[in-house]
Formats: C-alpha cells, structure tokens, sequence
C-alpha cells in the first residue's frame, strides 16, 4: 500500500468513526440516559489515537526507509495490533452489556412526559417520582395531572 492511498484510507476512516460516535452519543443523549465518559474517552482514544499513531511511525518516520515488502509486513503487524486491541477494549462492555452508566433499577422513566428520574434525591432519599414510576407508571406531576383530568 502506498503512502498516498494509505493516507487516504486514514482520512475515510477517522470521518467514519468520529461521525458513528457522534450519532452514538447524540442517540444516548436524546434517549435520556446517561454517558459514561470516562469510557467514551477511551473509545476515542483507542479508536482515533492508534491509526494516528501508526500513521506517524509508519509513514512520517520510516516509510521511505522500508522496502516494499518490509512496508507490507509493518502495515499488516499494525493492522492486527489494532484491531486485537479494538477487540480486547470493547469484550469487557459486550460481556457486561453495561458500559458503567446507570442501570434500570437507578433510574425510571416516565410513561406520560418522559422524563427519567434517579431512585434517590440529592440527600439521598428515596425520590418521590421514582416511587411513583415505579407503582403507577407516571411522574407526581403526571398522576396528579391523570387525576385532575379524570375526575378522581
């Protein structure tokens, strides 16, 4: 693969990572739910710092040093570092199916407004919607709307 084409394959796939996870985080964001960032750093890091990596060693710094076949064998032992390491980062998520971000018993989401509420308050208190949710499927401000409006 030559510098050139490699170069351009580079650019394609950082557009195509940072654009999924950007969809990605906009997708959690408005469903409500809660973004481990510590993790989604990671990714990023993992997944744009590596190629960009290999780019610097492999083609600003020893390209033109390396024969052909040396530049075939350093592409392909760069290839499967990153994508073993992209596997071994993202096995511990996959097999968890929780990437450290709240859990379905921490937070509720109301049927009505949905808005989501934490299972304790600031105080740590157990939160008034989030025992509402639980047992009527709406937020205080919602059943008591629900009531209001049916009469009860």
């Amino acid at each position: 693969m030559n510098k050139e084409k490699f170069q351009k394959v580079l650019k394609y796939y950082l557009i195509v990572v940072n654009a999924v996870l950007l969809l990605s985080v906009l997708a959690v964001i408005g469903d409500g739910s809660g973004i481990n960032w510590g993790t989604f750093i990671f990714i990023i890091l993992l997944m744009d710092g590596i190629p960009l990596l290999i780019y610097l060693c492999a083609h600003i710094i020893l390209w033109s040093k390396l024969t052909s076949n040396h530049k075939i064998a350093y592409s392909t032992v760069a290839i499967t570092l990153f994508l073993s390491i992209l596997l071994l980062s993202f096995i511990p998520v996959a097999i968890n199916g929780d990437s450290g971000g709240n859990t379905s018993n921490d937070t509720k989401r109301c049927g009505s407004c949905h808005k989501s509420y934490e299972r304790y308050d600031t105080w740590g208190n157990l939160d008034d919607d989030y025992s509402s949710i639980q047992r009527r499927g709406m937020c205080e401000r919602c059943y008591e709307n629900y009531k209001w409006t049916h009469g009860k």
